[in-house]
């Protein structure tokens, strides 16, 4: 499944499919969350690409359903052109505070990401 950058809501990828792809970013942020963990892969996975950045994604929405558990994943990839320490700040600020116990990782200097339901990240 390709991100559509104007969406402007979470999507879901489809059962029969394995992978999330975010689509070129500039200054654009995806956050990729999978959880529901069943052997290696996850049940559930659902990407938004944020146009624009970080701040163009609802959390709220983003996680909604989502358990706060430690098998889930919230992976934020950006491009080059954000700078870490931002990111940093807005994992803490609105990531970390809904869904403290799952596993957050930054993927940095990666435009056109892939996401398996492995959780594996590699280019698309």
């Amino acid at each position: 499944m390709l991100l559509n950058m104007y969406a402007g809501v979470p999507q879901n990828l489809p059962a029969w499919d394995n992978q999330v792809v975010t689509g070129e970013m500039g200054d654009c942020v995806s956050v990729i969350v999978l959880w529901n963990l069943a052997g290696t892969q996850y049940t559930n996975v659902r990407g938004w690409h944020g146009m624009g950045g970080i701040e163009a994604i609802n959390f709220q929405n983003l996680l909604h359903g989502v358990p706060n558990h430690i098998t889930t994943q919230i992976i934020v990839i950006a491009s080059s052109m954000g700078t870490l320490g931002y990111l940093l700040m807005n994992v803490q600020t609105r990531i970390f505070a809904l869904r403290p116990a799952a596993n957050i990782r930054i993927v940095k200097n990666l435009s056109n990401a892939r996401v398996n339901r492995q959780g594996f990240v590699t280019r698309a």
